[in-house]
């Protein structure tokens, strides 16, 4: 079962940041459920918004309720922070150590590596998508109008990969980046690579600098810049760089503190304060992750009220402009990532193995649960009729047994769904991975190979 599944075998050594792993697995997790809740799941507004589209005693639709069906934009938002957490950690510390040499060398290897890594797995991935489809007629993941010919279907596989390469003019061509063999999942690859070279030119451009307050500062303007140009995703990154360096800096004080023997334990009540402080914390951020997103009248162009959250909502006018619920995503993101950052009872949890596993094969369930949905699409049917329902998906209303054919079609595609990430992180993950290290090494040999020839020359 473990080989078939992957599970992380018991009593393996967790690195530092093996929380940071295990949420994103979390997060893909919730992705899967978000997308899995289509057409199922009325996820348009909140509990009490009333409304043609929404029944008002849709008591699942409540902030944190919602969450197990309509978390999947937090989520994301979710990932691109802890990214910017992990990418830059190890190269702040190599920073804060005035270790320049270093610092040039670990970046120059994490803009080698880093398009592989994130870029192959997808070209694999679409590709056997694209030829399934075309030989069988069945696309997996969405409808799909094939080509005339082979060539042509070939064609524009390719052609949808360029999509995703850069330079990215995110958003103003947000539709070219949605692949139409994967689900369209993979929108969100070319912005995880853009937001990993804009960190770490950030970082290039603050390396001489050891000071937290200052390089905090310099990150503060350059996410005014990207909040202004309407880029969410680079703000991400930005934040999760800062939380990376705070955390630094703790480390270092507890350090010296150890040092000089000045540890003086925290008093009780300062303690609960902190405590509480942090909770209240979490639940803001998972209040704002449970958002909906802004929809709205067809008839009028009016945004529809928001129950619990029209209260903090900006005027309609700026949504003509920017994407004013992604950055309060964002904000809840960021409450999420920093409380489990800080209490440390959060993060012990995550180093359970079910949690490191999710961690594990997070790629593979990110880029292949839409995939398994469509694979066990067919399905769909028998699991109303299990439940004594009449009529498909789309005639359904809200009642206990939609509730038990909606959950056992869940429990049923998610050991499939663990299967196949589990089989993806092996044979396509891994290798990806290995493969920008052998290039990167390659590149290396030949270049200075080539130094060596020019100089005897």
């Amino acid at each position: 079962m473990g080989w078939v599944f992957n599970y992380p075998e018991p009593g393996q050594k967790l690195r530092k940041t093996a929380w940071l792993d295990a949420l994103r697995g979390l997060a893909a997790f919730n992705v899967f459920l978000f997308h899995w809740a289509e057409v199922w799941v009325n996820k348009d507004a909140g509990w009490g918004s009333g409304g043609e589209w929404n029944n008002p005693d849709a008591w699942w639709a409540a902030p944190f309720i919602r969450l197990i069906f309509d978390g999947g934009s937090a989520s994301v938002s979710l990932f691109f922070s802890i990214s910017g957490y992990v990418l830059t950690s190890r190269i702040l510390g190599l920073i804060r150590q005035e270790k320049t040499e270093e610092v040039l060398v670990a970046l120059s290897s994490a803009v080698m590596r880093r398009g592989i890594r994130l870029y192959m797995p997808v070209i694999i991935l679409t590709f056997i998508l694209m030829n399934w489809a075309w030989v069988t007629g069945w696309p997996l993941a969405r409808v799909l109008d094939f080509e005339d010919t082979y060539l042509q279907e070939l064609w524009r596989w390719y052609t949808q990969i360029t999509h995703l390469w850069m330079p990215l003019r995110y958003p103003d061509r947000s539709f070219q980046i949605l692949n139409v063999y994967d689900g369209t999942v993979s929108w969100t690859i070319p912005l995880e690579y853009y937001g990993s070279i804009t960190v770490w030119v950030a970082l290039l451009f603050t390396a001489r600098i050891t000071s937290f307050g200052v390089r905090t500062a310099i990150f503060g303007i350059l996410i005014f810049m990207y909040t202004a140009t309407d880029e969410w995703y680079v703000v991400q990154f930005l934040v999760g760089a800062i939380y990376a360096e705070y955390q630094i800096v703790c480390e270092e004080q507890r350090q010296k503190k150890a040092e000089i023997g000045a540890t003086i334990p925290a008093s009780r009540r300062r303690r609960l304060v902190r405590k509480v402080g942090l909770i209240f914390l979490l639940i803001v951020g998972l209040y704002l992750c449970s958002m909906p997103g802004h929809w709205t009248d067809l008839k009028t162009d009016e945004l529809q009220p928001r129950p619990f959250y029209d209260w903090f909502i900006p005027p309609r006018e700026w949504y003509r402009w920017t994407q004013v619920d992604r950055f309060i995503w964002d904000i809840g993101a960021d409450c999420v990532l920093i409380a489990f950052g800080e209490i440390e009872s959060l993060q012990r949890f995550l180093e359970k193995r079910p949690f490191q596993y999710l961690g594990k094969i997070s790629f593979g369930l990110y880029l292949c649960h839409m995939t398994v949905r469509g694979l066990l699409k067919p399905w769909d049917e028998s699991y109303l009729r299990l439940w004594g329902l009449e009529d498909g998906v789309l005639e359904q209303v809200a009642s206990l047994r939609y509730a038990g054919a909606y959950w056992t079609r869940i429990l049923v595609g998610m050991p499939v769904l663990f299967v196949v990430a589990g089989l993806f992180e092996r044979w396509v993950d891994r290798p990806s991975i290995n493969l920008g290290r052998k290039f990167e090494r390659l590149a290396l040999r030949l270049g200075r190979r080539s130094i060596r020839g020019s100089e005897s020359s």
